[in-house]
């Protein structure tokens, strides 16, 4: 079965194997290694999303997403995101209303020069829609009421944010969200050492 480069296993092992390499020898986050937080910074935001249990009851249940949520408070701890600039949207939470309008009140709390980061963890999808792609095939992130958004979409709606901030990180923990991450990223099977992964 297809995956994406960013599909869920691939992406928790990479995940895992980076947060070891960089925790684990204190390289990059000495303050973090010795138990002392970084400074926070005003000028840093995250918007942390994750998805669990969805409202149709035929949508497989994600056990791992609480702690891939605490992975992600982590990793903006680590990035010196204050408290109070970190939006978490959870489960019911998660509608895609929610996380439309999420995205777009980063853009009153962000100033140029800001620095951003986005975390999904739930359910990718994709279907085939002529309409839409010349290579049949559309993605998009499954929020908790069924409704996706869309590689485009999130396109349309990231760009602006990413021209205005200093540096942008995004992290989809979700299938089928190559085309989501955009090029170089395509769906596709990714084999090593006979294994595909």
């Amino acid at each position: 079965k297809p995956r994406t480069l960013l599909s869920r296993p691939f992406l928790s092992r990479t995940l895992r194997w980076l947060a070891a390499a960089v925790l684990g020898a204190g390289l990059a986050l000495p303050a973090l290694a010795q138990g002392n937080a970084p400074a926070q910074r005003n000028t840093r935001h995250a918007l942390i999303i994750g998805i669990s249990e969805y409202v149709d009851p035929a949508v497989p249940a994600l056990k791992g997403v609480r702690h891939d949520m605490q992975s992600a408070r982590r990793m903006a701890a680590a990035m010196a995101i204050p408290e109070a600039n970190i939006r978490m949207l959870r489960d019911r939470d998660a509608t895609a209303d929610r996380i439309r309008a999420e995205i777009e009140s980063l853009h009153a709390r962000m100033a140029d020069g800001d620095r951003l980061f986005i975390y999904y963890s739930g359910h990718g999808t994709r279907w085939y829609d002529e309409k839409t792609k010349q290579d049949d095939c559309t993605e998009g992130l499954l929020a908790t009421d069924g409704q996706v958004l869309t590689n485009a979409e999130l396109g349309q709606r990231l760009s602006p944010l990413a021209k205005r901030a200093d540096k942008m990180l995004v992290f989809y923990d979700a299938c089928f969200s190559g085309g989501v991450a955009g090029a170089p990223f395509r769906t596709r099977s990714l084999t090593v050492a006979g294994e595909e992964v």
